[in-house]
C-alpha cells in the first residue's frame, strides 16, 4: 500500500468520463449532462472528483428538436472511465444534470461499485437510480488537502487540528500578445477617454523575449492590426509559454451543425487552469483577450488552438522550480469567460430580412399584386 493511501486527499492517475451512447429504454428527461468520478480505498483514503465530460444534450433526436422543459423522453446513457487507477479499490460515479439555462444543476451519485480487475469502468444510467447531492457537498468533494498540527481519535473516528490547507498555485506568466504583420506586438495600460472620445493610453512594445511586468494591463493596441502570432502570419498570438492560434477550416453544412464555433468579429477572454496530481486546480491565469476574424459566413469556421510551448516543457522538466511532486502540474485545461448579453458586441449573426407586412381583406379572390405600391 503506498502512503498516499492514507492522505486526507489523495494523488491519482486522472482520466475523463467519456459519454459513449444515448439510447431508448431509460427515463431521462430533456437537458444537458455530464459525469465525473471519484476513487477511494476502502476505509482509506478518497480523491477529489475528476475532471467532467463533455457537456451532452438529452433531446428527441436529429432534427427533432429538445423538448419541453422536464419532457421525459425514455433515454437511457452509456458511459465509460478508462485507465482507473489500480492504486485504489472503489469508484463513486456522478451526474450532473441541467434542465434550465443558468439554473443549480441536479446532482447525483449513481454508482458507488469496487473497481474491477480491467481496471476500466462502464455504465449504463437510466436515470432513475441516484442519491442526490446539493452542490455544496459535491464541491467539497473538491477540497484541498489538510496538514494537521496533531491528530486524535475518539471512537473510531480520527480528528485533525490546528489544521493548515495545502493550496495549489502556478507562479507563471501565461499571457500571450498579438504581433502585426509588420513585425511588433503594442500593449496599453492607463487607457482613458476625454469628453470627445478621444483615447489616451501608455504604451508598450513587447520585448522578444516577453518580459512584461507583471500588472500590466496588456490590453491589445489595435485589434485589426495586431492579430498574428510572433511569425507575423498566423492568426493568433505567442506568449512565453503559451501559443494561441486561430484555425480557420473548411466544413459542409453537415458537419459543421454539431459543432460550436467563434462568432466573426466578436471578443472573447481566454484563461488557463493547471492541476495536480491529487486534482487540485489553480486559479484562472488570463491568457489574452482576442476578436475572433470573419470567416464563418463563408464556410472558413472559426475554432481555436492553445499549445504549451517549448519553453513551458523547459520550466515543467527543471525540479528546482518545485518544493514537492504536490506542487508540479500535470495537465491543465483552457476555459473562457462566459459573455453574457450585456457585454456582446455582436448582437446577432446572419441574413437581415426586410420587415413582413400583413394586409387584412374581406375580398378572398384579391390578388397580392393589388398591394403591391403600398
Amino acid at each position: 500500500m503506498p502512503p498516499t493511501s492514507i492522505d486526507v486527499v489523495g494523488t491519482f492517475k486522472l482520466s475523463q468520463v467519456s459519454i459513449d451512447s444515448i439510447f431508448s429504454g431509460g427515463s431521462h428527461t430533456t437537458g444537458m449532462i455530464q459525469y465525473a468520478y471519484s476513487l477511494y480505498i476502502l476505509n482509506g483514503a478518497q480523491t477529489v472528483t475528476s475532471p467532467l465530460s463533455k457537456l451532452t444534450p438529452i433531446d428527441k433526436g436529429q432534427d427533432l428538436g429538445g423538448g419541453e422543459l422536464n419532457e421525459n423522453l425514455g433515454k437511457s446513457i452509456t458511459v465509460s472511465v478508462p485507465n482507473i487507477d489500480s492504486n485504489f479499490t472503489h469508484i463513486k460515479l456522478y451526474s450532473i444534470k441541467y434542465t434550465s439555462y443558468n439554473e443549480i444543476p441536479e446532482i447525483q451519485l449513481i454508482a458507488d461499485q469496487e473497481i474491477d480487475s480491467s481496471g476500466t469502468l462502464s455504465f449504463t444510467d437510466t436515470g432513475s437510480d441516484g442519491t442526490t447531492l446539493s452542490l455544496e457537498e459535491f464541491v467539497f468533494l473538491g477540497a484541498s488537502p489538510i496538514i494537521p498540527k496533531n491528530i486524535s481519535t475518539k471512537d473510531n473516528t480520527l480528528f485533525a487540528i490546528n489544521v493548515k490547507e495545502q493550496l495549489f498555485e502556478v507562479d507563471l506568466d501565461t499571457r500571450a500578445y498579438s504581433y502585426s504583420e509588420f513585425g511588433s506586438a503594442v500593449i496599453m495600460e492607463n487607457v482613458s477617454y476625454d469628453e470627445n472620445g478621444n483615447l489616451s493610453s501608455t504604451t508598450l512594445t513587447v520585448p522578444a523575449d516577453f518580459s512584461v511586468p507583471d500588472k500590466h494591463d496588456s490590453i491589445n493596441r489595435d485589434y485589426d492590426l495586431y492579430k498574428y502570432q510572433s511569425d507575423f502570419t498566423t492568426l493568433g498570438a505567442s506568449g512565453k509559454y503559451v501559443e494561441v492560434e486561430f484555425l480557420q477550416t473548411s466544413l459542409t453544412d453537415d458537419e459543421a451543425e454539431d459543432l460550436q464555433f467563434f462568432k466573426d468579429n466578436e471578443f472573447y477572454r481566454l484563461g488557463i487552469k493547471f492541476f495536480n496530481r491529487r486534482g487540485q486546480y489553480t486559479n484562472a491565469a488570463w491568457i489574452m483577450d482576442l476578436r475572433a476574424p470573419e470567416g464563418n459566413l463563408n464556410g472558413n469556421y472559426n475554432q481555436l488552438k492553445v499549445t504549451l510551448t517549448d519553453e513551458f516543457t523547459t520550466w515543467l522538466e527543471d525540479e528546482d522550480n518545485f518544493d514537492t511532486e504536490d506542487d508540479k502540474p500535470i495537465g491543465y485545461r483552457i476555459i473562457r469567460a462566459d459573455r453574457q448579453l450585456s457585454d456582446r458586441t455582436i448582437l446577432a449573426q446572419g441574413m437581415i430580412n426586410p420587415m413582413l407586412a400583413s394586409y387584412w381583406h374581406t375580398d378572398k379572390t384579391v390578388s397580392i399584386s393589388a398591394f403591391s405600391t403600398k
